[in-house]
């Protein structure tokens, strides 16, 4: 699937300290994360070919927002079938340090791109029954610069 610009708008250029900010609005299939990381990468190219020096995702968009609690009976923790819901859930989320931040860093190293990105971060060790909406800034120079969760 080709992404492409479907709206802009352009302010003058105000000066050597200006930047331009494209937000990607994107879909794609809810927790898969390699899918999802091909399109964050599009996304990126797209980005930087019309001039963005920085590109923002939505929240959780690596690898999705867990809707199901608000449409299910999300508060029985015993139920079987809220288990393993949450346990796929936790299986799709990203470590972060792990191969899709580097991948992101990578990409933002050469399109000289900073990149926000929301994911759903999953623990380490003790925390990895934990999950996270966590926002992760990317700079093209320094890598990892932001991990907010």
């Amino acid at each position: 699937m080709s992404l492409k610009v479907i709206a802009e708008h352009r302010e003058p250029q105000l000066g050597p300290n200006s930047i331009t900010v494209a937000a990607a609005q994107l879909g794609g299939p809810w927790l898969k994360p390699v899918a999802r990381l091909a399109r964050i990468i599009d996304a990126a190219h797209v980005a930087a070919a019309e001039g963005a020096t920085l590109i923002a995702y939505p929240e959780t968009y690596l690898s999705g927002y867990p809707f199901w609690p608000s449409r299910t009976q999300g508060a029985s923790f015993d139920d079987p079938d809220q288990k393993d819901c949450y346990a796929y859930y936790l299986e799709t989320a990203i470590e972060v340090g792990g191969q899709e931040q580097r991948d992101m860093e990578s990409v933002a190293a050469d399109l000289g791109i900073t990149m926000i990105v929301g994911v759903t971060e999953r623990g380490r060790a003790a925390g990895r029954g934990t999950a996270w909406c966590t926002l992760l800034t990317i700079d093209p120079r320094h890598g990892l610069v932001g991990h907010h969760r």
